[in-house]
């Protein structure tokens, strides 16, 4: 705060004064760089190539637009999608890995009750001794115990790790695909469910509409028109160079 005023009230030169500051903390730096993006956001550019904050959100009210450096939390993060599965099936890994583990220490005891079940089996026999049968039925059953609870570790933990492993492959293939909002569109609508249509939703890039999803922000249709509207699921109504027509979901014109 300087004076009376929060960060979420700085000018953009005040908010680089404050940012050139060295005793503020990392809260309040991520509060104001997120200001001074949003500020940026607003400033017209002399460049033409560039989106006018300004006459793109006046200029289209109906649409709600709001431009996406002020962007942070789940509709940024690609870690709701990406970083779970991953994460989950590390879990998931670990826990196949310690059941294989088990198995592989039961299997091993049931050899070990196997070879001392065959040395009271050969001391039994040599001197008839019933102490060493009876301990002889004792390791057999310990033995067949042994086996049986490595037979369902192994049965248990081979699923599961590979389930870790589906697990890691869906995380890593969405983080691949999937492009971050910012590096897709200048302009997306607030309202996310207001505007879409089968996960589809309509922005904006260099002053051009285009269409892209929002699962992995992939574009199906590119900003080349001047304004896209939806009238159905699958067809939009389109303007581009003083032409007013129809197209699919594919960007192909209808006639």
């Amino acid at each position: 705060m300087i004076g009376f005023k929060t960060i979420e009230e700085f000018n953009l030169a005040e908010c680089e004064d404050y940012l050139a500051r060295t005793d503020i903390s990392s809260g309040e730096r991520q509060r104001a760089e997120k200001r001074k993006a949003y500020l940026i956001s607003l400033k017209d550019e002399d460049e033409p190539h560039v989106t006018s904050s300004k006459s793109i959100i006046k200029e289209f009210p109906e649409y709600n637009f709001i431009p996406t450096p002020v962007l942070r939390g789940p509709k940024e993060k690609k870690s709701k999608y990406g970083r779970s599965p991953i994460s989950i099936g590390c879990f998931f890994l670990l826990a196949g890995a310690i059941l294989l583990g088990l198995m592989a220490f039961y299997y091993s005891e049931g050899g070990r009750y196997g070879m001392i079940e065959e040395h009271y089996k050969d001391s039994y026999q040599k001197d008839n001794n019933w102490e060493d049968k009876k301990k002889a039925d004792n390791m057999r059953d310990e033995k067949r115990i042994s086996y049986n609870v490595a037979e369902v570790l192994l049965s248990t933990g081979i699923p599961v790790f590979a389930c870790g492993l589906l697990l890691i492959a869906i995380g890593y293939g969405y983080r691949k695909y999937f492009n971050p909002i910012k590096t897709v569109a200048d302009y997306i609508l607030k309202n996310r469910k207001q505007g879409c249509r089968m996960n589809r939703m309509i922005f904006v890039r260099n002053r051009k509409f285009g269409v892209l999803t929002t699962s992995y922000n992939q574009v199906i249709v590119p900003p080349e028109y001047d304004k896209l509207l939806w009238r159905d699921k699958n067809i939009l109504y389109a303007e581009k160079c003083g032409r007013e027509f129809l197209i699919d979901i594919m960007g192909n014109e209808l006639t």
